[in-house]
């Protein structure tokens, strides 16, 4: 555990006594170690050490939920214990008795809505896109509404009611609407809903004509096209041109699926991909390893894809660096500025 105090201790040292400033640092240290090795300990600390910033309004309202909400925590963690042991049923079962009652704390009104966005990106991000005419408000920290009903969507998934999952990811987007792994999710979900019927469990591969294949795959395309404007990390858009050449290739337009496939491998190299590209080089008129970059850009913008990340991005957070640096919250512009970094 030497590296998880390692870690502790850094975040530790980085405090600054400020606590709004603090608050946005051990946000993004709680984004930062999502995946690490240690993340329960790691997150769980700072969990402790956003305690200590909060002030007693803040905390009335934290208390207040965990009132109401208070099995969350200890329901995760049950959920995980089933998971881990390849219980799904009984996970899903959990859920099915449980899910309205831990998501009773918190609801939209009249005036307000919640989200469970992770950093001030997120919010600026919601704020231009999706113009929210409320006022939004931010659930705590460990009520992430988002998170459960994604997890919900994927036992309901695999359980095969692909209509409540339909719902349940898209209530998590409601939540976080930046939360791709319910975005992919949900992707796998439209696919199959307009699978026909007589193919969906038998195990066979079936080819379509162009139509039909449109029409099999439109509302997964047209869902998943618009988050080329929201997501700000390299695996989230390369992801998203890998599941967007998937609709490509299955109308067989082979050059925009290969050019897709080239522009996701850009930004993350995925060997199974790269297997997919040489195949669709023995279907397509265009040697794709030998495609030039003009050429790449017209296949694409001939689609109306957009090429790299949003440049709204890249100002939203210049305008976040130079907004923290004059506040003299140093750590934070220090986070936004990797993050910038990071695009390129």
């Amino acid at each position: 555990m030497q590296e998880y105090e390692m870690i502790i201790n850094e975040i530790k040292c980085n405090l600054t006594g400020n606590a709004e400033e603090d608050k946005i640092y051990l946000n993004s240290m709680m984004e930062k170690y999502k995946t690490h090795e240690f993340r329960f300990e790691i997150i769980k600390e700072i969990g402790r050490l956003m305690w200590n910033v909060l002030s007693d309004d803040e905390k009335e309202e934290f208390i207040r939920a965990s009132q109401k909400d208070s099995a969350i925590p200890q329901f995760l963690d049950e959920i995980n214990e089933y998971i881990n042991n390849n219980n799904q049923e009984l996970a899903l079962k959990r859920f099915d008795e449980e899910i309205d009652n831990l998501t009773i704390g918190f609801k939209d009104d009249s005036v307000s809505e919640y989200h469970s966005f992770r950093n001030p990106l997120e919010t600026l991000l919601f704020e231009k896109y999706f113009k929210p005419e409320k006022e939004v408000r931010l659930l705590p920290e460990e009520y992430d509404y988002a998170v459960l009903y994604y997890l919900y969507g994927c036992l309901l998934f695999e359980s095969k009611r692909h209509e409540e999952a339909e719902n349940a990811l898209k209530l998590a987007l409601k939540y976080n609407p930046f939360m791709t792994p319910a975005l992919f999710t949900l992707g796998d979900v439209l696919k199959f809903k307009h699978y026909p019927e007589e193919l969906k469990y038998s195990g066979r591969l079936a080819t379509f004509s162009t139509e039909d294949a449109k029409e099999i795959y439109s509302e997964f395309y047209s869902t998943l096209k618009p988050y080329l404007k929201l997501v700000y990390s390299k695996e989230d858009l390369a992801l998203l041109y890998r599941e967007l050449g998937v609709y490509y290739f299955e109308i067989f337009d082979h050059e925009t699926a290969g050019a897709l496939y080239i522009l996701s491998l850009n930004y993350h190299y995925d060997p199974v991909l790269e297997a997919k590209l040489d195949m669709i080089n023995n279907l397509s008129e265009i040697e794709f390893e030998n495609i030039s970059k003009e050429e790449l850009v017209k296949i694409l913008e001939d689609k109306d894809i957009q090429i790299g990340f949003n440049k709204e991005i890249y100002k939203m957070l210049e305008y976040l660096i130079a907004d923290f640096e004059n506040k003299g919250m140093k750590n934070v512009a220090n986070a936004f500025r990797d993050m910038y970094d990071n695009l390129d």
